[in-house]
């Protein structure tokens, strides 16, 4: 299930592009397969400086059995948040798609202080998050129906995919058939 096509791949850039935010898509162990950057400095920053972190996080967040079928917020760190959304495949969570990064608008100055105190004062944390799409902005946009709506999208799309794959499988088994029927 690592294969996407390529509508889909248009399709999630297309949605990061929107949305304004990073989009990876996981299996259900959190393995990365497919990630499209949005227009979010803070997501790019976060994964250059610690994406090994952020990939085994996102592994323990799904280690426990995925109950919602819903997107969600979950805090990665305190003060910052993606938004988890399940790929449904046969009525269960196969795939997950994580956007982010968002920041609580009132503790932003907090989410601040800890950033510098991480990852050092290089680097204007200050403006970085005046450019991060702060979650009440995120709630209002739906950000959680736009997100159903791709993991929706990329359901069908892999569902599509399957029956396509059945369907040649079948037909390559009728080929053999008739081969041996031949013979």
């Amino acid at each position: 299930m690592s294969h996407f096509s390529e509508q889909t791949v248009n399709v999630v850039k297309a949605y990061a592009s929107f949305l304004k935010l990073s989009l990876v898509v996981t299996d259900r162990n959190g393995r990365w397969l497919l990630t499209e950057k949005g227009d979010s400095p803070l997501s790019h920053i976060l994964f250059e400086k610690q994406q090994t972190d952020i990939q085994k996080n996102m592994e323990e967040i799904l280690q426990g059995k995925w109950k919602s079928k819903q997107p969600i917020y979950y805090d990665i760190k305190p003060g910052i948040q993606v938004l988890i959304a399940p790929v449904l495949v046969k009525g269960e969570a196969e795939l997950f798609i994580w956007a982010g990064v968002m920041t609580d608008q009132e503790n932003r100055s907090l989410v601040e202080e800890q950033l510098m105190f991480s990852y050092g004062y290089d680097i204007n944390w200050k403006e970085l998050l005046q450019q991060t799409l702060d979650t009440d902005s995120a709630r209002e946009q739906g950000m959680k129906e736009s997100l159903a709506n791709l993991a929706h999208f990329i359901t069908l799309d892999l569902s599509e995919e399957e029956t396509n794959t059945a369907v040649k499988k079948q037909a390559h088994l009728l080929g053999e058939a008739s081969q041996i029927k031949k013979n």
